[in-house]
């Protein structure tokens, strides 16, 4: 009875990544000793996946810095005060920018820093103060492709379909039944193997692009296992049978849509058996799931981190928003629109085009074959160079958080 008393049980939410999974944790002595879904949640229903239930075990590894560190002449790590650590950074940072400009002075921000509200203003408006543009994240390395595309698509203010009012689902190298990811459209990161299973018992269809036979692979309709690196040939080729068939939205491109002519053009060199023979694939296949995506009445494609670290990333990520856009994917007027504000206060979801603005090239340039910001942000291939190329602008200092560069992308 003594050791039940001792334990209490906080609702809050799990930042392992960015389900957000609702949670109980079980606390006992100041330490938390057990994790598991709050199945009261209406949303998440209990569920979550099993490293958030590891929590605790992360939380009490002996690994865990929890304390002020500063390195020894040996190497050696041993504790200081944290404000003395402070004051000692502080110092340091102040010089490096009197010796070396503020450009010297870097900060990357890892996966993990997503999940606190204040690991990404904060460190922004820190650089912005010092006039240094060294600010890197996770986002340029893994998943640029998104923001390029995106930012120079163009996008519908109403926006897309969402997974369950879906007719047809394709995901092109997600495979969100184990990392609990997946753009808008595509399955709600929690308990994503059960939502799967119960559209498709509703009638969805699933199309998997992978060329592994992936857990989602495994539970699809059709997955075309494509060949490494050919993702953005597989949707020319998609695209150029929705038009050929007239499997596209006509009205909706009538009104909203530049360019199809050219587009047309563009893929009309990617016929079936030559998209079929370059995937690896068989024709048919390529036909019946371009078929299935064109004449749902609603759904989406989306792409996963995978395709945009292989080949031709943005392009993928462009041709993806392409099949979504000519097959009009989008919420129209007077369709219902999920969260309409519940933190934040709710905005207008107007049924209509916003203009592209292009994310990519401008501000200040990486010393580094002269690349360009990417979101406001340096891109973070070029970091590990800025670090050794000598010169005006070398970074002295680096300020890491929520994120390992060394095991994230490391022998770099």
């Amino acid at each position: 009875m003594g050791n039940s008393m001792s334990v209490s049980t906080h609702k809050t939410f799990c930042r392992f990544c960015h389900a957000y999974c609702a949670i109980e944790v079980d606390v006992k002595d100041g330490k938390p000793i057990k994790v598991r879904g709050d199945t009261d949640d209406p949303v998440y229903g209990g569920y979550t996946c099993l490293k958030g239930r590891e929590l605790p075990e992360q939380y009490t590894t002996p690994a865990r810095v929890s304390k002020s560190l500063k390195s020894n002449p040996d190497g050696d790590f041993e504790e200081i005060d944290t404000d003395q650590a402070m004051d000692e950074i502080a110092a340091k940072i102040q010089q490096l920018i009197k010796d070396h400009g503020p450009r010297s002075i870097a900060t990357y921000v890892g996966s993990y820093g997503y999940q606190n509200s204040a690991a990404l203003v904060i460190p922004k408006a820190w650089h912005k103060s010092i006039e240094s543009p060294s600010y890197y994240t996770s986002v340029t390395i893994d998943q640029p492709a998104k923001a390029i595309s995106a930012s120079r698509f163009g996008a519908w203010g109403g926006g897309t379909h969402k997974f369950t009012d879906a007719d047809v689902c394709m995901m092109v190298g997600n495979n969100p039944v184990v990392s609990q990811y997946t753009p808008f459209g595509g399955p709600p990161p929690f308990s994503p193997y059960a939502r799967i299973r119960d559209e498709m018992k509703k009638g969805m269809m699933i199309i998997v692009v992978d060329p592994r036979q992936t857990e989602v692979a495994n539970r699809s309709t059709i997955h075309l296992q494509v060949n490494p690196g050919e993702d953005a040939t597989l949707l020319s080729g998609m695209i150029h049978i929705v038009l050929k068939e007239e499997l596209y939205d006509q009205v909706f491109c009538t009104h909203h849509v530049e360019g199809l002519e050219e587009l047309r053009q563009r893929v009309e060199p990617y016929t079936p058996d030559y998209v079929a023979d370059r995937c690896g694939i068989a024709v048919d296949q390529l036909l019946k799931a371009t078929r299935i995506f064109g004449n749902a009445k609603r759904g989406v494609a989306v792409g996963g981190t995978g395709p945009d670290m292989a080949l031709h990333g943005v392009l993928t990520e462009h041709l993806i928003l392409t099949l979504n856009t000519i097959c009009g994917r989008f919420n129209r007027e007077g369709e219902q629109v999920p969260n309409a504000g519940v933190i934040t206060a709710p905005t207008p979801r107007r049924a209509e085009v916003h203009e592209a603005r292009p994310a990519f090239g401008h501000g200040p340039r990486s010393r580094v074959r002269g690349l360009g910001e990417i979101i406001g942000e340096m891109p973070t291939a070029a970091l590990n160079d800025e670090i050794l190329l000598d010169g005006e602008g070398q970074v002295k200092a680096l300020i890491c958080l929520g994120g390992n560069p060394m095991v994230a992308f490391p022998d770099q």
